[in-house]
């Protein structure tokens, strides 16, 4: 038997959402606005696996101009 309507509910963590400061709610946005842009995650993820010098970061992302 299928239902003729979903009844959609808003979860608890929305509610928490909804009540955030404005600052916090910036705060995040501005860090997804900086990781979010073309390159970012593929230099955090050449990172992830240790420090490197400039010009080794350069070389392993040599698809980057």
């Amino acid at each position: 038997m299928n239902p003729s309507y979903l009844d959609v509910t808003k979860p608890a963590c929305a509610a928490r959402i909804d009540n955030l400061p404005p600052d916090v709610c910036q705060s995040v946005t501005d860090v997804l606005a900086r990781v979010g842009d073309k390159w970012s995650l593929l230099v955090i993820h050449m990172l992830s696996g240790g420090s490197m010098r400039f010009s080794e970061l350069k070389r392993a992302l040599s698809a980057i101009s």
